[in-house]
């Protein structure tokens, strides 16, 4: 690609390509976060304390970046229904 990206792309670090998950749990994605963390199955498994669940969620929602814990519990959620429910999907 050398002549045609600039010079400071072409000797730039690595980087990932970083995704908007959290800008997603706050839009279009959110019901994600509603079935996977909040869901009444999700809360009765008695893995997640829902108080603390619920306030990262509203939290998140106002603008605080808590999109690794959200996305670790959406997760571990699919995990358990994949692998404790035997849901295949």
């Amino acid at each position: 690609m050398r002549g045609v990206l600039p010079q400071q792309i072409l000797k730039r670090k690595k980087m990932g390509f970083p995704t908007p998950v959290g800008s997603w749990f706050r839009g279009p994605f959110r019901r994600v976060i509603d079935e996977y963390v909040l869901s009444e199955r999700a809360l009765a498994r008695g893995v997640f304390d829902p108080p603390y669940a619920r306030e990262i969620v509203a939290r998140h929602a106002a603008g605080e970046n808590h999109t690794e814990r959200l996305w670790m519990l959406v997760n571990f959620e699919i995990w358990q229904r994949r692998f404790f429910d035997a849901e295949v999907q």
